[in-house]
């Protein structure tokens, strides 16, 4: 694993989603200091998964072309484990002192929503790797 590449690959794909959070939070006119996440419009989560989902998508095409890194399945899902590890922390710092709380952190946190976008994160880069490297053995 080229750790480095990973890690700004990971942060770049996290700034992109939260830019996407905010510019669709402003565009369906949602409070992201709602005391309930369920009160967040679902078109806005939709959007943002959706964003997710390029983004990682495009993130992990770029880290598997990293000199050294395999394209696999297998690193794939190491990647989509660190990118998921990486975002939780992140959104820690930005989260808790944004809502003023851990009670409002916990509400999100525990959360369908946010379950669904960490599992989608592992999967959507195990099956980046996977296609990736089905792409590199039929290129040669």
């Amino acid at each position: 694993m080229n750790l480095k590449r990973a890690i700004v690959s990971a942060i770049l794909i996290c700034v992109v989603v939260e830019l996407v959070q905010i510019i669709s939070s402003r565009a369906f006119s949602a409070d992201l200091k709602v005391t309930d996440p369920s009160n967040i419009p679902a078109a806005m989560l939709i959007t943002v998964l959706i964003a997710l989902v390029v983004a990682v998508i495009a993130g992990t095409w770029w880290y598997l072309q990293s000199p050294g890194v395999v394209s696999s399945l297998k690193s794939g899902l190491y990647f989509g484990l660190l990118l998921a590890v990486l975002g939780f922390v992140g959104d820690v710092f930005a989260f808790v002192p944004y809502t003023g709380g851990l009670d409002l952190f916990q509400k999100y946190f525990t959360h369908f929503w946010f379950w669904s976008a960490f599992i989608l994160i592992i999967v959507v880069c195990g099956l980046t790797g996977f296609i990736k490297a089905g792409i590199q053995k039929y290129d040669h």
